[in-house]
């Protein structure tokens, strides 16, 4: 959590989303940021990503934390 200027602890988009896995009921989620174009790759996974525990390959959640939300409220 961050702390900003009003003594107010704010939690970060990546702890937000892995808030809304665990009330869903998957409490081991690795989760991740990928910036559009990494290196120059076109045929790569960007935006947030995920992989639950025990799953080999990582999967898109969205482009952008509103859609990630809303593909996590899908699952």
């Amino acid at each position: 959590m961050k702390s900003i200027g009003t003594g107010i602890l704010a939690m970060s988009k990546k702890e937000e989303l892995i808030n809304l896995f665990k009330e869903k009921g998957f409490e081991r989620v690795s989760l991740r940021w990928i910036p559009t174009n990494p290196y120059g790759k076109r045929h790569k996974l960007t935006g947030w990503i995920y992989r639950i525990s025990g799953d080999d390959e990582w999967s898109g959640l969205g482009k952008n934390f509103e859609e990630a939300s809303k593909t996590i409220d899908l699952l």
